[in-house]
């Protein structure tokens, strides 16, 4: 089988090497190890080629063979007994696409890359609903009279500071420098040393948790958690009438009001820690409007 190459080994490289080399982020890192795991257990003795000549039958990694195993995982149950979205198998063809593209720019210059183009189907695409990423003002009136403490303490700290929902809930009295909370690599995103400025209404809100333990918020005296959160957070914006919110969308909301008060990109970039500029532009800066604004600058 002259130019065939086994996928699962590509695979396990990639997460292995590949990831590290790429400077990823812990958290992505366990992200797609945990994506992989379908990927192995179907593709297990699959092989990549131009061509099936010489490969067992039914084992050549080409355009079909990803067609079944999107077919295979939008059908798989898992343990909660609810069958995965076409996101989440979009997520775990593009970790696949990027094992080969690792390979194709390292070793295989000659290795086609089954998953290009294919990671998820133009209907499934249709049939994400957009959603608001914004909260409005008025609507977050609502939200607060819903949420009780601290999820309300909470929803305003991610609206000043921009915080995700892990580093909200991990945010310790000793990462709080003064007006700063200095982060290390491994308890953000980016994986790197970072820090996110803290407003005075920010500063307000730290200034009334109560210090009962390591943890800034806590609840009944203890920490809380993601599951205390998901409770509670599911409550108030059912009840504020918000369904389609998500919590991160409180994040965005604070990049896009950094925006409308005439913050610069590299200061919003730098409060939300994005580790690539690109990010923030996509986001916060259209090109197009971005380039209409200059003009009556």
């Amino acid at each position: 089988m002259a130019n065939c190459y086994t996928f699962v080994p590509m695979l396990n490289e990639y997460l292995k090497t590949g990831m590290v080399e790429h400077d990823l982020a812990i958290k992505t890192q366990k992200l797609y190890w945990e994506l992989s795991a379908p990927l192995r257990r179907f593709f297990k003795g699959f092989y990549v080629s131009f061509d099936a000549e010489g490969i067992p039958t039914g084992k050549h990694l080409n355009g079909s063979a990803v067609e079944r195993y999107r077919s295979w995982r939008l059908n798989t149950l898992n343990k909660r007994g609810f069958k995965p979205s076409p996101v989440t198998v979009q997520k775990e063809l593009i970790v696949a696409g990027n094992a080969i593209k690792y390979q194709i720019r390292d070793k295989y210059s000659d290795m086609p890359n089954p998953f290009e183009g294919r990671t998820i189907l133009k209907r499934h695409q249709k049939a994400i609903r957009p959603r608001a990423v914004v909260l409005e003002r008025e609507k977050e009136k609502n939200l607060l009279i819903a949420c009780g403490q601290p999820l309300r303490d909470i929803v305003l700290f991610i609206l000043e500071t921009g915080l995700r929902k892990g580093e909200i809930l991990t945010l310790e009295w000793n990462m709080i420098k003064g007006d700063v909370i200095d982060f290390e690599p491994g308890q953000h995103k980016s994986g790197n040393y970072a820090a996110s400025a803290l407003s005075r209404e920010a500063l307000n809100i730290l200034s009334r948790q109560p210090k009962c333990c390591a943890r800034v918020f806590t609840k009944n005296g203890q920490p809380y958690t993601h599951s205390m959160l998901r409770k509670d957070w599911e409550r108030a914006r059912k009840q504020a009438g918000l369904p389609e919110l998500h919590l991160h969308d409180l994040r965005r909301t604070c990049g896009y009001r950094l925006r409308e008060k005439g913050f610069a990109l590299d200061a919003i970039q730098a409060q939300l820690r994005h580790s690539d500029r690109r990010t923030t532009e996509k986001v916060y800066a259209p090109p197009g409007i971005e380039l209409a604004r200059s003009l009556f600058l």
